[in-house]
């Protein structure tokens, strides 16, 4: 069977444009991968469409829409979710605009669909004695333990992602006079992390103690291979629940992310220029960074106490009514 136009077209679109030509992260294509094939599948179940007969006619301002619609009503995706898979979309749609003019009309359309805004929700970082409380909880007599505490510690310390994390191997970390981490983020862009001597000096007996290779993954698993994003969640959970057992003052969700929000905080606590941290944490737009500004009560606090206004005004003449006698009534 003769393979249709737009299944084509979206194996174009994932292998050699997002692959080749903009060389985006296998988590990226299989973003988009996923949410096509939700489309896709929507479209055949709405329309009773063969998959082969969809045309790119179909991706138009309605049925995206609708779609969009389908998957926050009957999937409960959030806002995030729902704007990741219009993003998706929006991609793919741009890629064959200019390859097939003939559907130009219908593609510009469903182009214009707009991005929805979410509810801003406080973002969840740790307090000093919350990352106290959680290091205490990990046991550090076995392997796992030692792993776990320095893998938590280095997260805190260094706000880097979780996709990051779990693929640092021991070459990325230099040790020296200023000692430093190097590694790849969002769009394979490359940075430097400057580390303390405490941090370096633990890494270094970290390293030697498991006589890691300079290709060997920094924070292994129990096989010795690379650790999952899963596994790390999972790693985190186990001892925040323990913090909850014994201690009720950490009751936070804590994730991964939720470091890399404790890093930005603490930089930002004690006067790190938002732009520094912005480069710290690998953030192509300071508006993603500048978020934590408004969240830190540190610093409002500071500039409360800098703050020393004494504002009187006025007190408004009251003019005397022939009806001011209604008012003791």
């Amino acid at each position: 069977m003769k393979q249709s136009i737009v299944l084509k077209e979206i194996q174009l679109f994932l292998t050699r444009y997002c692959q080749q030509e903009r060389r985006l992260s296998r988590l990226t294509i299989l973003s988009y991968r996923d949410t096509i094939k939700l489309f896709l599948n929507y479209i055949h179940n709405k329309k009773k469409k063969p998959l082969q007969s969809i045309e790119l006619s179909d991706f138009s301002y309605d049925l995206v829409t609708e779609f969009l619609s389908y998957l926050e009503k009957d999937r409960n995706a959030s806002v995030s979710t729902r704007n990741q898979r219009l993003c998706a979309i929006n991609s793919f749609l741009r890629y064959v605009l200019f390859k097939h003019p003939d559907y130009a009309d219908t593609i510009s359309r469903a182009l214009a669909i707009p991005r929805k805004k979410k509810s801003k929700v406080p973002r969840t970082f740790l307090e000093p004695d919350e990352i106290e409380i959680l290091l205490s909880s990990v046991d550090q007599k076995t392997w796992s333990g030692k792993r776990d505490y320095l893998l938590i510690d280095f997260c805190i310390r260094t706000g880097v992602r979780v996709s990051e994390l779990v693929n640092l191997q021991s070459e990325n970390v230099n040790i020296g006079k200023s000692p430093y981490i190097t590694v790849i983020g969002k769009g394979r862009k490359q940075r430097s992390i400057p580390i303390d001597r405490g941090l370096a000096k633990n890494l270094s007996k970290w390293i030697q103690a498991n006589r890691l290779e300079l290709k060997s993954y920094l924070f292994p698993s129990v096989r010795g291979d690379k650790m999952s994003t899963d596994a790390v969640q999972h790693l985190l959970r186990k001892y925040i629940a323990i913090c909850a057992k014994t201690s009720p003052l950490l009751k936070k969700k804590v994730s991964p992310h939720t470091l890399r929000h404790t890093t930005a905080m603490t930089l930002l606590n004690r006067g790190v220029d938002i732009q520094i941290i912005a480069l710290w944490l690998g953030h192509e737009q300071i508006d993603t960074t500048q978020i934590y500004l408004s969240e830190s009560m540190a610093l409002k606090k500071k500039a409360l106490q800098k703050t020393n206004l004494h504002i009187s005004l006025p007190m408004r003449k009251i003019k005397k009514s022939e009806l001011d006698f209604l008012d003791e009534i």
